[in-house]
């Protein structure tokens, strides 16, 4: 998940959702928001799961992308 440290969660089975909504906002930037949920251990399923979510822009790299 993003904004959590790696080999923070271990376990043997991994469950994980995400969720992104991307967004124009202007002709060279668009924005998005996420939200994910997980949990790592011995089973499969999101009892117990940590969340995390944000925000981000993205700009276009190189000539091809305006």
């Amino acid at each position: 998940m993003r904004g959590v440290q790696t080999g923070r969660y271990r376990g043997k089975a991994i469950t994980l959702g995400q969720i992104e909504y991307r967004f124009p906002l202007l002709r060279w930037m668009s924005g998005s928001v996420f939200y994910e949920l997980g949990k790592s251990g011995d089973t499969i399923g999101f009892s117990g799961a940590h969340s995390s979510y944000g925000y981000g822009l993205h700009f276009p790299m190189g000539k091809g992308n305006l």
